[in-house]
């Protein structure tokens, strides 16, 4: 049995096209990958369940685990938890109303979809580095966005980034909002020294200012370390 809170796909249903897939040489449509790889569970004798896990405790003397959702509760000898995490939000104007429309956490998922464009790359760090490094493959110019004086990525990431003559960097500054009317068409910054603030124009932005692990629910159940990762020993328990 999968409890599945909201959908099959996890973040995959943040993008339009997977073009990196195994297999699909032309890329596939995210619904449609999604839609296969749920009856290929289907036909091994799965059974999805559309609830979302709230809480999980477990008897003492049979070791027997209850799962509380908000409707009903299922009872197991052994519960997987793979609720993965989810990409941490900046919670600025524009970001939730253009997810999907020009806004994205997945640089390889939606990257085709900008080639020969403009985008803007948020984050300091090696994943948004790397996807920085993609993106200039694709786009006809990256800018990084980023609120220190310094990358944090790795030197081998920022060296390589530095000689890639297509991707600008713009350090000391916050992105404030994301601007469109159908589809995201600039983001204004403001630098943390001076306060000046600045339009910079794109038609897409890639967020990657870290994950959010989706284990809250198991805080009381679980050992969690000081990010919210699940804590487990060499075989996964």
């Amino acid at each position: 049995l999968i409890l599945e809170g909201c959908s099959v796909g996890g973040q995959i249903i943040f993008t339009e096209k997977v073009d990196n897939y195994p297999g699909f040489p032309e890329g596939i449509g995210s619904y449609e990958l999604i839609q296969r790889m749920q009856r290929q569970a289907e036909n091994s004798g799965v059974e999805i369940t559309y609830e979302e896990a709230r809480q999980i405790t477990v008897d003492e003397k049979t070791q027997e685990k209850t799962i509380f959702t908000p409707n009903k509760k299922f009872t197991s000898r052994t519960v997987i938890i793979a609720t993965g995490a989810a990409p941490k939000k900046m919670d600025i104007p524009g970001e939730k109303e253009f997810t999907g429309r020009g806004v994205s956490y997945c640089a390889i998922c939606d990257g085709p979809l900008y080639k020969g464009k403009d985008v803007v790359v948020i984050g300091g760090g090696d994943k948004a580095i790397e996807e920085a490094l993609f993106l200039s493959r694709l786009a006809n110019k990256v800018t990084v966005i980023h609120r220190r004086t310094t990358l944090r990525a790795s030197k081998v990431l920022k060296e390589q980034a530095e000689k890639e003559k297509n991707i600008n960097f713009i350090l000391e500054c916050l992105p404030e909002e994301i601007k469109g009317t159908d589809s995201v068409e600039s983001v204004r910054i403001r630098n943390v020294k001076t306060q000046k603030t600045d339009i910079i124009p794109t038609s897409g932005v890639f967020i990657f200012v870290g994950i959010v692990p989706n284990t809250e629910f198991v805080r009381d159940f679980l050992t969690l370390d000081e990010k919210g990762f699940i804590i487990t020993d060499e075989a996964m328990n």
